[in-house]
């Protein structure tokens, strides 16, 4: 009787095993994340040809609606459209001093019907097109500062980031604020997040004012991401009222950057900002490059690690894991922006050792 009654437990005990196994292994394939391919299946831009082909630095691009897009070329000051097979349909010149035009177009953003371009300089200008690309208005937005990454968050609503500087106690602070802005008045709504740093010397300044780098994304339910360090994968969402509401942290292996692409990192910044002083860039891959919103399908594209190859994590608006995707078709060696909204994919060479060109993705 106690053999009986020991082999039963031994029995017992394997079945529980067992089932702990099973249960284990059901977890892990219900944890698992689905991975998704973006392929290129078109391009354009040229060295030589066409005027329409070839591109100065472009600086944006979007598709408008299911079949068209729409590229900023900074170098020209001027937008391009195109239809979907890469089609050239006309050329709309931003350049000038009139209310519907601009002096430095630097920034795109397009949302449902409108396509807005923003002014670098100081104080910021957003000029507004239909979706012909025909412009309707212009708006200045408060605050003499420079504007860095705006969009669109709604018809009323602008977001972006501007610099700062104050003064305490004696000493200098250098900072970036984002805030929103009313796109019918161009007054200033709300703040979000604000950092800043001491400026006691010119001694690496550079080097500082590179941590004080962010990238920020808006979706059109009022949400707002912030992520307040290209070195940090943390994204902080607000409320349109600008209250935190939550935040998003992950964890990559951060690999080593080649060094072609330390290189064109340093020349690209060299060129967009002179001065760098002594700083060199990381040579580590970075863990948030760039945020965009697809509201309708109510995706946070998080693009990360290197410029030449960027991978993507795919959130939901509330910060839940969806999916993650690489890309495949891009160049090598050129550091690679992208323009995502609800009515396509478009990537495109922000600094380029060859020339600039625009690639169409889509999933395989």
């Amino acid at each position: 009787m106690p053999v009986k009654t020991r082999s039963e437990a031994l029995l017992l005990t394997v079945i529980i095993s067992m089932l702990c196994m099973l249960a284990c292994d059901s977890a892990t394939e219900m944890s698992v994340v689905e991975q998704r391919h973006l392929v290129v299946v078109d391009s354009i831009g040229s060295l030589y040809g066409n005027d329409y082909e070839m591109f100065g630095n472009i600086n944006g691009a979007y598709f408008v609606d299911d079949s068209t897009f729409v590229v900023l070329d900074k170098g020209y000051n001027e937008l391009r459209v195109f239809d979907r097979e890469c089609n050239f349909i006309k050329t709309v010149n931003c350049q000038g001093n009139g209310p519907w035009e601009c002096q430095d177009a630097a920034y795109l953003s397009s949302l449902d019907n409108t396509i807005a371009v923003f002014e670098f300089l100081m104080p910021p200008r957003a000029v507004f097109f239909d979706s012909a690309v025909n412009p309707k208005r212009s708006v200045v937005l408060s605050g003499y500062t420079a504007l860095m990454e705006p969009s669109l968050v709604d018809s009323l609503t602008i977001i972006g980031s501007v610099g700062s500087f104050s003064e305490q106690n004696g000493n200098q602070f250098a900072g970036i604020d984002v805030c929103s802005w009313s796109t019918i008045t161009g007054e200033k709504l709300c703040e979000y997040f604000s950092n800043s740093i001491q400026i006691d010397s010119r001694e690496g300044l550079y080097s500082r004012l590179v941590s004080l780098e962010l990238t920020i994304a808006a979706s059109s339910s009022g949400y707002v991401y912030v992520a307040p360090s290209k070195n940090d994968y943390k994204i902080l969402i607000y409320s349109s009222e600008g209250m935190l509401i939550d935040s998003i942290y992950q964890t990559h292996e951060r690999a080593m950057r080649s060094q072609e692409e330390i290189l064109a990192e340093w020349e690209w910044r060299k060129l967009r900002d002179i001065h760098l002083g002594d700083w060199i860039p990381s040579e580590y891959e970075l863990e948030v490059t760039q945020l965009q919103v697809q509201d309708s399908l109510k995706y946070l594209w998080v693009s990360h690690g290197s410029y030449f190859n960027p991978s993507f994590d795919v959130f939901n608006l509330l910060g839940d894991l969806e999916f993650t995707c690489t890309v495949e078709g891009l160049p090598e060696n050129e550091i690679i922006r992208f323009g995502i909204n609800d009515n396509g994919i478009l990537a495109y060479t922000d600094y380029c050792a060859t020339y600039p060109r625009l690639y169409i993705l889509e999933f395989r």
